[in-house]
């Protein structure tokens, strides 16, 4: 009798221990299963109110509206996963002169007298709070808990420098030059104009400010950076292709081409620098060159001009294509080497543009090395953002004599890409080591570099550079 009752006391502790070991359990799946309905939720929205605060900074830029911005701010909410209905938001801005009425929306912490800049900026501050229910803890007691997430965006400032081939080979789909020129039938160039027009014609006057350089035989600036937009889009309404006068230096074709790059580069450069005229501190240093092919052209120091090729007899150049390049990209040669080219020039250039300051924390080694052993010891980088645009088939097929394969050199065929692929990666980071663009097939866009097989293709490009530039997030 006694075993009996022992047994049954014993089944029920058993039953009160396994119903409380199921309740821990369930308890514990569901603890586990809601930290992750949480955590999805958390960087649901975090992803969300980047993107909306981004949006909202881009629709800051243009003629908008309060109500208009928050809209904005909801649907990029909604796109993104977001049920606004269910969502307390917050939109912030600095309600600067000049500007629609945000009245409403005005927060001093975000203007400059209320932080350590010295200077107006235009951001864009967004606060979404919302609910996120359980599932399984409510059996404990725990019904939700509201997530919240914040970001400020910048619709940056920008002074921004077109940099655009006019050479020869801009006018070979057309009539002739002078011709072309005179009845303003050059083709690409015409179209290539019309795509920077349409450029520049968007960008946000006077907030931003443009500068216009070319280059040929040799870079040459048109306009100085500035805030006024009839201006800037007159200089490239008038921009022209250039044309060779007859060349008498044989047998060095050194000076007798128009491909300088190095020079365009420069001109780029001395416009960013210019004491006067030159890049605001509180902007955004943004370069965009556009080439229809590779570097044959570059002057040195002495003014000069570069031009070696290992087809003349002790460096002595001759007319050998590619011209006034030593046939191989892979290998670059130090200003004063005797094979110091035109691709070594526009390289040099680059990293000058695309280096960061020596006191930026995130200056590279790369770029240390280069100002202190390289070329011009004590330098400084711009810190330029530079997006590289190469248009047409030149750029990956290029002129080898048959000399280099004859005689077993290397000659490139895509060198005009290889060339604006390592400009775009200096210019992406300012180290061409961390190249976006490695192992990346030809003709594709990668990083910075962008790929244009014919004029008609520029305007989709100019936008997505645009998307990158002008908006970026900050906090």
């Amino acid at each position: 009798m006694r075993n009996t009752l022992d047994m049954k006391f014993q089944r029920g502790q058993a039953l009160v221990i396994i119903g409380m070991s199921l309740r821990g359990l369930i308890a514990f799946v569901g603890l586990t299963i809601d930290a992750g309905i949480l955590f999805a939720h958390i960087g649901t929205l975090r992803r969300a109110v980047d993107a909306a605060s981004l949006a909202a900074a881009g629709q800051y830029l243009q003629d908008t509206t309060a109500s208009e911005l928050e809209a904005t701010v909801m649907e990029f909410l909604e796109l993104n996963g977001i049920d606004s209905s269910q969502t307390t938001l917050e939109v912030n801005v600095c309600n600067l002169p000049g500007d629609p009425d945000f009245t409403i929306y005005h927060d001093s912490s975000l203007c400059k007298e209320n932080n350590p800049w010295d200077y107006d900026r235009k951001l864009v501050f967004v606060r979404a709070e919302m609910p996120v229910n359980f599932v399984f803890l409510p059996v404990v007691g725990f019904m939700s808990t509201d997530i919240k997430a914040e970001s400020i965006a910048e619709a940056a400032s920008i002074d921004l420098v077109l940099v655009i081939d006019t050479s020869q080979s801009m006018a070979d789909e057309g009539p002739p030059i002078p011709d072309c020129n005179a009845d303003d039938s050059c083709l690409p160039f015409k179209d290539v104009r019309a795509s920077a027009y349409r450029f520049v014609e968007e960008m946000s006057f006077p907030y931003d400010y443009v500068s216009i350089v070319t280059f040929d035989a040799d870079g040459i600036l048109h306009q100085t950076l500035t805030n006024n937009k009839a201006q800037a889009l007159s200089v490239i309404d008038n921009l022209v292709v250039y044309q060779q006068a007859p060349c008498i230096t044989l047998p060095d074709p050194g000076g007798c081409l128009s491909t300088n790059i190095a020079g365009g580069l420069r001109e780029a450069g001395l416009s960013l620098s210019s004491e006067d005229f030159g890049g605001r501190d509180s902007s955004l240093w943004v370069l965009i060159l556009l080439s229809d092919g590779s570097a044959n052209q570059a002057l040195d120091d002495d003014l000069a001009w570069i031009c070696p090729n290992e087809t003349g007899e002790g460096g002595l150049p001759t007319w050998i294509q590619p011209y006034c390049v030593d046939g191989d990209s892979d290998t670059r040669h130090a200003y004063g080497e005797v094979w110091y080219d035109t691709n070594d020039a526009a390289m040099d250039m680059a990293d000058i543009l695309g280096c960061y300051q020596d006191d930026n924390p995130d200056q590279s080694t790369y770029c240390d090395n280069f100002f202190n052993n390289w070329h011009i010891p004590g330098y400084d980088g711009f810190e330029a953002l530079i997006f590289t645009i190469g248009m047409g088939d030149k750029m990956i097929n290029g002129d080898c004599n048959a000399w280099y394969a004859d005689n077993g050199e290397t000659c490139h065929l895509d060198m005009g890409e290889r060339l604006l692929r390592y400009i775009a990666a200096v210019g992406d980071d300012g180290n061409p080591a961390s190249d976006l663009c490695a192992g990346v097939a030809q003709q594709d866009n990668c990083g910075n570099y962008y790929f244009a097989q014919t004029a008609a293709d520029l305007d989709p490009v100019f936008r997505d550079i645009a998307k990158r530039i002008y908006t970026r997030i900050t906090h």
